[in-house]
């Protein structure tokens, strides 16, 4: 068996088979055969969930028994409980004192370690979030991804990729503000592609030309710029042009791809058209042979309004099914209110501050809930897995999510 530090320390902290039993609930999700991608995307969640309370109540417990054994890591000098460690973590309180900080930092480095055993799980939780217009649950949870791929792999590609899934989730759960809401997600993806490649601004913005818009590509100098000051960063000196993928020729076939319906139609017109043109060459021809032009002028009146009436039925078809789509989305994202069991009330708080009432039955306290907040948007997740309530709410003027 392995026996680097990493693998001992996990080893002295937790059996292997409560990972296991972590990893064997987030591969369950999908089952039965068939499961709506909410109903995947919950039970993806509550295995996250488990995985992250597993590894806080482990460390808790080692730390608590004390060790004269450091495994090569630095321990921290305080040990936080699991519950103090989850409302520093989500932001609900702030620490205490410098002394506490700093423990903090130093026990959610070996938090994140752990989890890296788990990190799939994690994972699976931000990949089932997709096309279910959670977007801020989807940039927490690639976020979450990436604290255990900077602890454990920081400099790899796997990390500048996750890096980028969780910055473009950000900019859709802040309208796209890139310039405050998802700066600082921003500021980390920059640093991940700069670890990896090198290259800086620039070559962070070939690597994700085609990922996103015009406006966010344009503005990654400018904040690479103040990272350098602030952080004394350096490009490197080869041309970040060479990371520039070879586009194949569109002419040439691609295998393996399936033909959509918009793909489809145009190929029939193109086929039916090549067809009615080699017809008009053929009758064209005989008629001169015979030296009889009414006939062809006849047929090719009828053939005319042949092919208008078939354009006209494709564009029909082509109509419904752009209808037909239109009506399917427009079915998803039907807004849906917060469950009868749960409820919350929007109040004016003193200065022209917004206060956000939440009622989550079965909780205790505010420890046992995150809560995420946008500019337009608040929300409340339950942290017990036996009450796995989750409740959105949309403000109905612009806040500062930093404040």
């Amino acid at each position: 068996s392995c026996q680097c530090a990493r693998c001992v320390f996990e080893a002295a902290v937790f059996e292997s088979s409560e990972a296991e039993s972590v990893i064997a609930m987030a591969m369950k999700a999908k089952e039965p055969a068939g499961s709506e991608p909410e109903q995947i995307a919950a039970k993806t969640e509550q295995a996250a969930m488990e995985a992250e309370n597993k590894v806080g109540r482990a460390l808790e417990s080692f730390l608590h028994r004390g060790s004269a054994q450091n495994f090569g890591l630095t321990l921290p000098k305080r040990a936080l409980t699991a519950q103090r460690m989850a409302l520093i973590r989500e932001g609900i309180e702030k620490s205490s004192d410098a002394e506490e900080e700093e423990s903090f930092a130093q026990q959610e480095r070996l938090h994140r370690i752990l989890l890296g055993s788990m990190a799939n799980v994690l994972r699976a939780l931000a990949v089932s979030l997709r096309g279910l217009r959670r977007y801020v649950d989807q940039a927490a949870a690639w976020a979450r991804v990436l604290d255990v791929l900077e602890e454990l792999i920081p400099c790899s590609e796997l990390a500048a990729i996750v890096s980028s899934e969780a910055l473009s989730a950000k900019l859709l759960a802040s309208n796209l503000d890139y310039r405050k809401a998802a700066r600082a997600q921003f500021c980390r993806c920059l640093l991940s592609s700069h670890r990896a490649y090198s290259g800086g601004a620039d070559a962070w913005c070939i690597l994700n030309a085609q990922t996103f818009a015009e406006p966010v590509l344009k503005h990654a100098p400018s904040l690479w710029s103040s990272m350098q000051i602030k952080s004394s960063l350096f490009d490197d000196s080869y041309e970040p042009a060479s990371l520039r993928a070879v586009v194949a020729d569109a002419a040439l076939p691609r295998p393996g791809k399936e033909l959509g319906f918009e793909d489809l139609l145009k190929q029939r017109v193109r086929e039916a058209r090549s067809t009615k043109k080699t017809a008009k060459e053929d009758v064209r021809s005989k008629a001169i042979d015979t030296k009889d032009t009414k006939p062809t002028t006849e047929t090719a009146a009828i053939e005319e309004k042949e092919d208008i009436q078939r354009e006209a039925a494709a564009k029909a078809a082509l109509r419904e099914e752009v209808q037909r789509k239109a009506a399917e989305t427009a079915l998803q994202a039907e807004p849906r209110g917060p469950p009868e069991s749960l409820g919350y009330k929007l109040l004016d708080g003193e200065s022209g501050q917004l206060v956000v009432k939440v009622e989550l039955p079965g909780l205790d306290s505010a420890a046992e809930a995150a809560l995420e907040v946008s500019e337009l948007e608040l929300r409340v997740r339950s942290l017990r897995p036996q009450f796995p309530h989750s409740v959105s709410v949309p403000l109905p003027r612009s806040v500062e999510p930093e404040s």
